[in-house]
């Protein structure tokens, strides 16, 4: 599945850059590229709910464990109470079917110590009582267990009702409001990285061949100032079958609280 991930990014970036080619506007020679950020998630809603709080404008910086939305908990928290409560009377029942168990046993091992004192059938009516205490508090032990894995789903659940920032960043899209009913897996707010920018490129296979990794390569931007340097860390080892040509990624030297009004989408001029 991983593998499929990655070939559709590719496939998806590959397209953009040939869009670019076409409408980038950027001029001058080299090949076009497009700029990403190093990190970039899309939170998604892991339970279906309603938006109490949204802490995500667009463009603003964010810290790593920042809340950046809640959603509804008050249906959970009625639900951990009860289940809460289902776990104590199961310990109770675990409790109680030991004293039996135990109970049972000593008057299967009272009878069994002096054999002749009772009749067969007393003996096989003990036998069976301890094998079905025995039974009961295994049952009861079982019984904890799964009461326990739903206090900690529903646990789990509550923790996902705090969205908050997976590392430093910024806030590159909003989907929801205050008030917003979101469903499963709805998406609510796009955080990308601090640090440098990597620019993705396509190179025809014959150009490709004379570069690798640590090459630098210059990127040129539409805006007015020195070009920009980059490193290449990554060369694609076969020809995308899309577009016929090699992927290549260059991490930007410059960064990110310094790189003088570039952007990740923002379109580049790379030359080698």
């Amino acid at each position: 599945m991983r593998i499929w991930l990655k070939v559709i990014a590719l496939l998806v970036g590959v397209s953009h850059l040939a869009r670019a080619s076409d409408n980038s506007g950027v001029s001058g020679a080299g090949f076009v590229g497009v700029l990403l950020s190093r990190q970039e998630v899309q939170l998604r809603a892991e339970i279906p709910a309603r938006i109490v709080s949204v802490h995500a404008e667009l463009g603003r910086p964010v810290l790593r464990g920042e809340t950046l939305a809640v959603l509804d908990s008050r249906d959970l928290k009625l639900k951990l109470v009860d289940a809460m409560s289902a776990l104590e009377t199961a310990k109770a029942n675990v409790i109680a079917s030991a004293r039996e168990s135990l109970d049972a046993g000593s008057r299967f091992r009272a009878r069994k110590a002096i054999p002749d004192a009772w009749s067969k059938e007393d003996l096989a009516k003990v036998s069976l009582d301890l094998e079905h205490a025995r039974a009961a508090m295994q049952a009861a032990q079982s019984n904890v267990v799964s009461a326990k894995a739903v206090v900690s789903a529903i646990r789990l659940q509550l923790e996902t009702t705090r969205i908050v920032a997976p590392f430093d960043g910024w806030i590159a899209g909003r989907y929801k409001n205050i008030g917003d009913l979101v469903s499963l897996h709805d998406p609510i707010v796009t955080v990308i990285g601090v640090g440098p920018l990597l620019v993705r490129f396509a190179l025809p296979p014959e150009v490709a061949a004379s570069l690798g990794p640590q090459h630098i390569v210059q990127i040129n931007t539409q805006e007015p100032g020195p070009l920009l340097r980059a490193t290449v860390q990554s060369v694609a080892p076969t020809v995308d079958a899309a577009s016929g040509m090699i992927i290549v990624e260059a991490l930007l030297s410059t960064s990110t609280d310094a790189r003088h009004a570039i952007y990740a989408g923002d379109v580049v001029r790379v030359t080698l």
